[in-house]
This record gives structure tokens, C-alpha cells and sequence, in this order.
């Protein structure tokens, strides 16, 4: 029988990067055997999922307190169809909490079956001691950003291998700029923005009144049109702060725009972004776009983060390039009056703030690059190789 692989999923993001991941173990071994956990993606690429993804696809103590008893199950029925499966090896991808509750399941009553964490645990921004602790139930861990390979081994973590991010192989062309000018009519002397206020509605719900509220402080608004991706999830949601906000909306133009195609269009015609942390700053900058990012939450769970926060910074380019390259407004500073002095520059196309981050973004995509040049391939041959 050829190899047997449990992928494990419990986000959007994780369920793509698990597609990818399984387009590239069938590359190597083209009768390989899956089963888990996954959403739409993964489903496309054969798993039969255990469950719906969605059941565990919370994150925050409000959102999981309602469905604690459904997650609890979901652990309990992953766990036993691990322990009842012939299975090679295990890859969890994201949430963090759930994949470590099967983990301990899996090895203590299974401690042959080899465990692998694809994405680490963020212990380089809080909670280093995490690192130790989840020693004993993963046999590698496989880091999506350069510098994990080097936290892991300083805080005595297990064993961590970069294998790159997938934004870096996920780049606007020439074909998607000119796409989407084409289709929104956007003029040779036209600024972009791009506003991005999250993927999550709690996130929506915290930036989309200080965000709008930056574009009516901004001052040279002339020949400016504003474009906001929008997940269908929230689209609702920004809709109903647009409707707050007639005036704004058609001074600038602002479109809703969904689908990757539009995504990588508005990143490669962008100006300059606004955004909320998070991988799309990482995104921005690969595409080099200047950005301002501001992040709000609540005011407790701020207080406990910040408190516990080891890393100099939240946004992922300036942990990359060990420099405070772009600006971040967090918790309390993340208000209009603050946003606003900084993304002005950034609309002038000779400013030094605004070239500054373009110079600084072009050594990303050489640093992130992985050997084997595609993230998911790469990913591949680590865990194939942890299994011989």
C-alpha cells in the first residue's frame, strides 16, 4: 500500500495551503492516500474531511466560548479516527490549540505516528514558552517565515525547517495590473488605494470607522480611487459601513472588489495600502506596495498581548527585515488622525518615506525564496524526507 497522510485544517488559509500541499505529494507520489480535515479547497483536491472545517474555524474566546462543546467533540472525533487510521503521518496546518489537543491524544496512545506542525506556532511574538512545551508531540515543525528555524532552536523547541511562504509564488503580473485597469476604468493619472480593514468580521467590526474616517483627512484626494477586497464572509459587513458613509464613498470612487484575480490586480496598480495586520502585509510588501497598518482589538485582550508580547513588532516584512519599515498603529493608535499623517506620504510618488519602503521591499522576495523555489514543493520533500 503506497503512503497514507492525515491533513489537518481548521482555516480558509490552511485549507489552501493544504490543497497546495496535496497537488505536490501527488507530483512525488501520485498514488498517495489522504485523509483529515479541510474546507472547499482541499475537498477539490480529493480529501473526504472528517467534518465541516467550519466547526473549528473560530478564533478569540467569544467566538469559541458558544462552541467549546462542539470543539471539544471535534477533538475527540479527530484524535479517534487518527488512532483508527493506517496512517503515515499526520500534518496539522493553523489553529494552533486545536492541532496540540489531538496531538497529546495521537501520542500518547500512538507515540510511532510521526507529527508535523506545517505553519509554527507564533512563539517569537508571545507565549515563547509554548516553544518547549510542544516538544514532545510534533517530530518537525515547518516554518512558513525565514527567522522561525533559528526562534525554534533558541527556545528549545522541536526541530523547525523553513519551506517559505506562499505569497512569494502568488505575485501580481503585468497581465493582472493591466486586467484590472481595464476593467474599473482607471485612468494613466490615476492614484490606487488599496483599504483592507481584514478577513475576519471582528476585524471589519474594529477598523472599518477608523479607516474610512482616515480618508476624509486626507488632504490631496484628487485623482484618487479606492479599492476594498472583500471575502464574502464580511462583505456584508463593509457594505453596511460604506452605507454610513455616502460622501466618502463617491468622492473617492470606493469599489468593493472580490475573487484573487482583482486581489493581484489592485496589489500590482496599488499606490500605496492601508491595512490591518496580518499575511496581507507580507503580500503588500512582496508585491511592493508602500503600506501604513493599524489593528485594533479588544481593549482587554490588547492589554494581555501587549503584556505578553515578546516581538518588536506585529507586522511581518519589518520581523523579515529586522527594521521598522512600516508604519504600525496598534490598539489606541490605531485612529484616523495617526493613520492619516502617515499614509499621506506614501500617496506621493516622490516622497522619501514612500521610496523608502520600496527600496527596503525588493530583498524580500530573496530572502523568503525557499531551494526548491515553490513553498508547497519545498514542503513536500521536507515532510517525505522526515519520513524516510
Amino acid at each position: 500500500m503506497g503512503l497514507q497522510l492525515t491533513i489537518i485544517a481548521g482555516e480558509t488559509s490552511g485549507d489552501l495551503l493544504g490543497a497546495r500541499l496535496m497537488a505536490a505529494l501527488k507530483q512525488e507520489i501520485p498514488n498517495i492516500i489522504f485523509s483529515g480535515v479541510g474546507g472547499v479547497e482541499m475537498t477539490k483536491a480529493g480529501l473526504n474531511s472528517i467534518f465541516p472545517m467550519e466547526d473549528i474555524a473560530v478564533m478569540g474566546v467569544f467566538q469559541i466560548l458558544p462552541r467549546i462543546k462542539l470543539i471539544n467533540r471535534r477533538i475527540e472525533e479527530t484524535a479517534a479516527a487518527i488512532l483508527k487510521s493506517d496512517t503515515d503521518a499526520v500534518v496539522f496546518i493553523d489553529s494552533p490549540e486545536f492541532a496540540i489537543r489531538v496531538a497529546k491524544r495521537v501520542r500518547s496512545q500512538r507515540p510511532d505516528i510521526n507529527m508535523i506542525k506545517y505553519g509554527a506556532p507564533t512563539v517569537w511574538g508571545w507565549r515563547q514558552e509554548r516553544a518547549k512545551a510542544i516538544k514532545p508531540y510534533y517530530n518537525l515543525i515547518l516554518g512558513l517565515l525565514p527567522f522561525e528555524p533559528r526562534v525554534f532552536k533558541k527556545l528549545d523547541g522541536p526541530e523547525c525547517r523553513y519551506v517559505g511562504h506562499p505569497a512569494v509564488t502568488n505575485l501580481p503580473s503585468k497581465a493582472h495590473v493591466s486586467k484590472f485597469k481595464k476593467k474599473y476604468n482607471i485612468a494613466k493619472d490615476e492614484r490606487v488605494l488599496a483599504v483592507l480593514p481584514g478577513s475576519r468580521l471582528s476585524e471589519v467590526n474594529r477598523h472599518s470607522a477608523p479607516f474610512l474616517e482616515t480618508l476624509q483627512l486626507l488632504k490631496n484626494e484628487e485623482k484618487l480611487r479606492v479599492f476594498i477586497p472583500a471575502v464574502p464572509h464580511v462583505r456584508d459587513k463593509i457594505e453596511s459601513a460604506l452605507n454610513h458613509k455616502p460622501s466618502i464613498v463617491e468622492k473617492f470612487h470606493i469599489t468593493l472588489i472580490d475573487g484573487e484575480e482583482d486581489k493581484l490586480g489592485l496589489f500590482g496598480s496599488a499606490t500605496a495600502a492601508l491595512a490591518a495586520s496580518g499575511t496581507v502585509s507580507l503580500e503588500l510588501a512582496l508585491a511592493g506596495v508602500p503600506t501604513v497598518i493599524g489593528y485594533d482589538i479588544e481593549r482587554w485582550m490588547g492589554y494581555l498581548a501587549m503584556r505578553r508580547a515578546k516581538a518588536p513588532s506585529v507586522v511581518i516584512p519589518n520581523l523579515i527585515l529586522d527594521a521598522p519599515i512600516i508604519p504600525e498603529f496598534l490598539l489606541k493608535r490605531c485612529a484616523a488622525e495617526n493613520l492619516s499623517v502617515a499614509l499621506a506620504p506614501l500617496l506621493d510618488e516622490t516622497s522619501s518615506a514612500r521610496l523608502h519602503q520600496i527600496e527596503a521591499f525588493k530583498t524580500l522576495n530573496d530572502i523568503m525564496m525557499p531551494e526548491a523555489g515553490d513553498p508547497s514543493s519545498e514542503t513536500a520533500r521536507q515532510i517525505l524526507d522526515c519520513l524516510n
